[in-house]
Formats: C-alpha cells, sequence, structure tokens
C-alpha cells in the first residue's frame, strides 16, 4: 500500500486521536490509488504551548491511518463564504465554515477520510522514515528519460517518464532501487510520499 506523510497541527491531532476528527481537510490530493495510508506528523506548536497529550508527541510521528475516500468541497454558490458541505461531514472535519473559507479562500479542498486509526504508544522519528532520494536519480548512470529511448516504449513518447537499464532489461524507473532512498530530515509543508516502516 502506498503511503504519505501528513503535517498536522497539535490541536488537531488530538480530535483526531480521541476519535471526534475523521475527515482531514487539504488544498491538494496524492495522485495515487486509494486506499493508503497516512502517517500523521505532529507539527509545532504555534504558541509554543503542548496539552499534556501533545507534549511527549510533539515533533513527532504519532500515529497511521488509511485514507479509503475523498471527498471534494466546493463554493456555495447560494451562499457568501462558505463551502457546500453537508452538516456531518462539517462536524467530521472539525472545523467551521469560516474556519474552512479561511484556509480554502474559495478553492477546491479535499476532505480525506480517516479509518483504521492507529495511535503509537511511542511516537516515531522522523528519521524512521525514507523518501526518493532525487539527487542521487540525477546521478544514476543506469536512469534515461524514456523520450530519448523510443525503443523501450513500442515507439511511444511517453515525455517525462524515466527508464532504467541497470539489468540490462529495460524498466520504469520508479526510484526503488537501492541507494535512491533517503532517511526524512525535515516534515513536509503539507504531506510528501514516503516509504512507510
Amino acid at each position: 500500500m502506498k503511503a504519505i506523510l501528513q503535517s498536522i497541527k497539535p490541536q488537531y491531532c488530538e480530535l483526531i486521536a480521541a476519535g471526534k476528527k475523521t475527515i482531514e481537510v487539504r488544498k491538494t490530493k496524492p495522485q495515487i490509488q486509494l486506499p493508503f495510508k497516512c502517517y500523521i506528523y505532529m507539527t509545532k506548536s504555534e504558541d509554543g504551548c503542548y496539552s499534556d497529550w501533545e507534549y511527549p508527541r510533539k515533533q513527532k510521528v504519532i500515529g497511521e491511518y488509511v485514507c479509503d475516500e475523498i471527498v471534494e468541497f466546493t463554493v456555495d454558490e447560494y451562499s457568501d463564504h462558505s463551502y457546500f458541505i453537508s452538516d456531518d461531514e462539517l462536524a467530521e472535519t472539525c472545523l467551521s465554515q469560516e474556519e474552512l473559507w479561511d484556509y480554502g479562500k474559495g478553492k477546491i479542498l479535499y476532505g480525506w477520510h480517516i479509518s483504521n486509526l492507529v495511535i503509537y504508544d511511542k511516537p516515531k522519528e522522523l528519521s524512521e522514515f525514507r523518501i526518493i532520494d532525487k539527487e542521487y536519480l540525477t546521478k544514476c548512470p543506469y536512469r534515461s528519460r524514456i523520450y530519448n529511448n523510443p525503443d523501450y516504449t513500442n515507439g511511444a513518447l511517453l515525455k517525462g517518464s524515466f527508464v532504467c537499464v541497470d539489468d540490462g532489461e529495460p524498466d520504469f524507473c520508479r526510484g526503488q532501487c537501492k541507494g535512491a532512498k533517503k532517511p526524512l530530515t525535515r516534515p513536509p509543508q503539507s504531506w510528501c510520499y514516503v516509504e512507510g516502516i
């Protein structure tokens, strides 16, 4: 199952852990097949203060869930500064219409459904997660752009894609080879693809 690491504010992490917040609202969504796993990273507190529950989990990966559905929230054309969202879904976000508007400013928002939630007894460090090392891939001698090698795609040109010829037999390069992964050293602004633990 593909995996993503999400940065979430402490107050929302606590609501998720309590089972009150079951929809996480984002401005974007990943281009991967549902369902996928989401690891929850608790960000810094904006005021530097943490609740007793938050403090031992601050700036760590506190748990995981499975995102099994993503719904779109669009602007309600019949109401000023609000989104078309049911009362039940709004309650599941633990946000108000005003907070949604302040966040989305009229652009499409995505509600990631939280299912199969697991909160870790012992939070995990960011360094336990791995991401694709783009610098390594740019220097890899076996990787080249497909449009430079049309024979690998039966004559079709897939601009922007890469092929790997490490084993002699060409295959799409997806950054899965040894050395192409590195430990995550800083949290994403919103979310990023990761290799699970």
